[in-house]
């Protein structure tokens, strides 16, 4: 019981710093290579991150926001790799004072007035602690709007070509559903960064590899009974919740050796060390499981699992595992 509350005190502690770190809700992008096909971004005071790109040098990208009188327009371009790739911003309204440097290959809206802000790569790699990724911001927007109505901005480069991702929003909110794909947006986002799935996936296979050896050898070792159900589950979601905390410290330790130590890698620890306690947890319960599930053990199941789906455990698969056992009837529960 000591040991759960401890537990919960580590994800108090974590929610209390979910607000002091950026976060942002990712969308992919496609198509916006036209003023006419710009991308829609709905409720643009919402944190959204668009990961995009430009194939040449001389082109832009197009996003369409609707805003309100007094809105904040906030936007902030950002490149994954140091590089001579340096995108810059138009931003296109009726509110603004006319300015000129606009690029000849950027379209603007008749009548509309622009802001060019040129880009400029920051000297240090920045550190995003819930990836955990790097980035190099090359240009940032922000201003009241005092017009209601439809806003433009194109992210360009006059003659280099790379990929690019737009922070745009400064309201942090997640849907349920946006909240509990971010472990699959992530796999995503490294993606788009370079990396290869094998690369991204590796600890967690070798942990649930890792693991399901030392399972096997310790039962035959000890020459115990053969695994009933919910200990043959409890110890697949156990490893799941281990190797998804082990994907994170890998990214982590990828990102960190560019941007060096920062204070906020601490939010990053704790993201990486709730799913391995978890993991551990339902590992003592797969190894020293009951021969029926109590009413206790079934609640901290639940616990386990619906704290896996808050805190990005497992894939949502290992979470999913974990609700499962805690509902199975011990009647079920034969030997595997």
């Amino acid at each position: 019981m000591r040991r759960l509350i401890c537990l919960i005190l580590l994800v108090t502690f974590s929610i209390i710093l979910i607000p002091t770190a950026s976060a942002h809700v990712p969308v992919e992008s496609g198509g916006n290579d036209s003023l006419e096909h710009a991308l829609d971004v709905e409720n643009p005071t919402k944190s959204w991150a668009i990961y995009d790109g430009l194939e040449h040098g001389a082109e832009a990208r197009y996003y369409k926001v609707e805003m309100k009188k007094g809105d904040r327009l906030k936007i902030s371009v950002f490149t994954p790799e140091e590089s001579d790739f340096s995108p810059g911003i138009v931003v296109m309204g009726m509110s603004f004072p006319n300015q000129t440097g606009v690029p000849e290959f950027v379209e603007v809206p008749q009548e509309y007035s622009t802001v060019v802000v040129p880009g400029e790569r920051a000297e240090h790699a920045e550190y995003e602690p819930f990836t955990p990724s790097i980035s190099y911001r090359t240009a940032e927007f922000d201003e009241t709007v005092n017009k209601s109505g439809v806003y433009y901005f194109a992210v360009f480069e006059p003659e280099n070509s790379g990929k690019f991702g737009v922070a745009i929003g400064y309201i942090e909110s997640f849907s349920v559903q946006e909240w509990l794909l971010i472990p699959f947006d992530v796999i995503n986002i490294h993606l788009w960064e370079g990396q290869n799935i094998g690369m991204i996936l590796v600890p967690l296979i070798v942990v649930f590899i890792v693991g399901k050896i030392f399972l096997f050898y310790r039962r035959i070792k000890l020459d115990k009974p053969p695994h009933k159900l919910h200990e043959w589950l409890g110890g697949i979601a156990s490893l799941l919740y281990m190797g998804t905390g082990a994907m994170i410290l890998l990214q982590m330790a990828i990102a960190l050796s560019i941007s060096g130590a920062t204070p906020a890698v601490v939010v990053t620890l704790i993201f990486a060390a709730l799913p391995i306690i978890l993991g551990y947890f339902i590992l003592k319960f797969s190894i020293h499981g009951e021969a029926k599930l109590t009413m206790n053990s079934r609640i901290k199941l639940l616990i386990y699992g619906a704290l896996g789906l808050v805190f990005w455990a497992g894939l949502i698969v290992g979470p999913l595992i974990v609700i499962i056992i805690s509902l199975l009837p011990n009647i079920n529960n034969r030997s595997l």
